[in-house]
């Protein structure tokens, strides 16, 4: 929040009250708000006339400030009141970006190399005059963005569900051994894990992912292993030391992927474990908006040998 939109929301007494709170002195409040300490010593000042009771105290042998019981109720409420503020012009920005200018959308490094290519053009086609934003991260950051109001909808890959979030969709795919062509695997119909476990492997880091995986998996303790969080690097391995990797592929809509790596359907039931979500913020849209339901259809059509998913 820009300390403009700050003090018009908060008003002055308040916003000061809170730097100091943070700053444990109002000289470090005024390093925080960039005002001279006596302006913000009045306004403290002020506030607590207003109270009837002192909200800090000085402590002893030092040049800093202390909250009375009443400064810590009070500081309890500011930061509340400061929160609804930031989630209120979050809001307001995305009324704005929904009018046309702007659309802010989150994945992670796997589904924006796989789908977001496509949902951009298919965007771009419908609406030329809409311009994007795209944010990369984890799925659990692109969640706190989206509640907070800088992120209009997340398309992501074990999205947990939270208050604040609705789900427009939820897609359940199947996973695949990915690995180079000339694998003494490749040739395969299907796998299972067991199958795969005699090879070098590079696992998902989340151990949601890999612990069940290493417990299907033969035990060798000559069988290089690697596990990492990126998508990518995984691949890049795949390409570069011939490992098998792990991972499920909406945009791949045959046995061929990058560089000509191969995907071989893995036949464990444990390897349906990847849900794809789209999430819209509560009270921005209670209907869909022609973008999500091109975002929608896009996804659809990358996994369109998947099951469909189960419309919220």
């Amino acid at each position: 929040m820009t300390a403009f939109a700050e003090t018009l929301m908060l008003g002055a007494p308040l916003r000061y009250f809170l730097a100091t709170a943070r700053a444990g002195s109002f000289r470090g409040a005024s390093d925080l708000v960039h005002i001279a300490p006596s302006s913000i010593l009045r306004q403290i000042t002020l506030l607590e006339e207003s109270l009837g009771m002192p909200l800090f105290v000085r402590r002893r042998g030092r040049n800093t400030l202390a909250l009375t019981r009443a400064g810590e109720t009070l500081l309890e409420h500011a930061i509340r009141i400061q929160d609804e503020v930031t989630r209120g012009l979050g809001a307001v920005h995305g009324l704005n970006r929904e009018t046309g200018s702007r659309l802010v959308i989150g994945t992670s490094d796997a589904l924006a190399h796989d789908v977001l290519p496509d949902i951009l053009s298919a965007l771009r086609q419908a609406h030329p005059e809409l311009a994007f934003d795209l944010q990369i991260s984890e799925p659990a950051a692109l969640i706190r963005d989206l509640v907070s109001g800088t992120i209009d909808v997340v398309f992501a890959y074990d999205v947990v569900p939270q208050i604040g979030v609705t789900t427009l969709a939820e897609f359940r795919l199947p996973s695949s051994a990915v690995m180079q062509p000339d694998h003494p695997l490749a040739g395969r119909a299907a796998l299972t894990l067991a199958e795969c476990g005699g090879f070098p492997l590079v696992l998902p880091m989340n151990p949601i992912y890999w612990g069940p995986i290493l417990r299907k998996l033969p035990r060798r303790d000559d069988t290089p292993l690697i596990r990492t969080n990126s998508w990518l690097l995984m691949r890049d391995l795949v390409t570069r030391d011939n490992m098998i990797a792990f991972q499920t592929n909406p945009g791949a809509r045959n046995r061929h992927i990058d560089n000509g790596l191969v995907c071989i359907p893995l036949r464990d039931p444990m390897a349906n474990y990847s849900v794809l979500s789209v999430c819209l913020r509560d009270g921005t849209e209670t209907t869909r908006t022609p973008f999500t339901t091109i975002i929608l259809n896009t996804i659809r059509q990358h996994i369109h040998a998947a099951r469909e998913p189960s419309d919220k």
